[in-house]
């Protein structure tokens, strides 16, 4: 339910999932008793994280917080939660915190291969750019544009960065958006305001 979007039926599936979670007896201090106690506060720390992106998609200032108090539950039944952690850093983002953002993030980026964190890149980016930290913003622009070169959107973010600074590569990039524009599998974008 959760992957097709019908939030209504996966709101209830985790709220059901977790109850049941809660009403299991407490386990004996075996090594496999703590196997299975790690392996139910992870089950619990997606099933919260579920609920929490449910929340965060609907974007009000009450959502986000609810989403906020669910991804800190999530992140406290399993700190290995990945998804949970990038989610509370969109959280302090949209509440204007970049500096927990950053610290938050910080730990994911390290954590994980380069090549599959083009978000966590441009929040990182983003981030650094709301804290008027320019260098570190452009290191984070400049990764994502690395491991993402076709990609038109990383393009024009890096862009319109060095606008100010470097007039002269932000429109070297704008020209390269140009030429990806004309390419069959972006004539999607319907993006006029980018051709020079």
């Amino acid at each position: 339910y959760f992957y097709r979007k019908d939030f209504a039926r996966a709101t209830r599936m985790a709220e059901l999932s977790l109850k049941t979670l809660e009403g299991l007896p407490s386990l004996s201090k075996s090594n496999r008793a703590s196997e299975i106690r790690q392996d139910l506060m992870e089950c619990r720390s997606r099933l919260l994280y579920i609920l929490a992106f449910i929340h965060h998609s609907k974007q009000t200032l009450e959502e986000m917080n609810e989403a906020y108090r669910l991804y800190t539950q999530a992140l406290e039944n399993w700190p290995g939660n990945h998804p949970a952690r990038f989610g509370l850093a969109q959280v302090y983002y949209y509440q204007r915190n970049y500096t927990d953002c950053v610290q938050l993030m910080e730990k994911l980026v390290t954590g994980s291969s380069e090549s599959e964190s083009r978000e966590c890149f441009l929040l990182m980016a983003n981030s650094y750019m709301r804290l008027m930290l320019r260098s570190q913003a452009q290191e984070f622009f400049e990764k994502t544009v690395r491991y993402f070169p076709r990609n038109i959107e990383n393009l024009a973010d890096f862009a319109g960065f060095l606008e100010n600074s470097d007039p002269k590569q932000a429109l070297k990039i704008y020209s390269e958006i140009q030429q990806l524009l004309k390419t069959p599998e972006n004539s999607h974008f319907k993006t006029p305001f980018l051709l020079i």
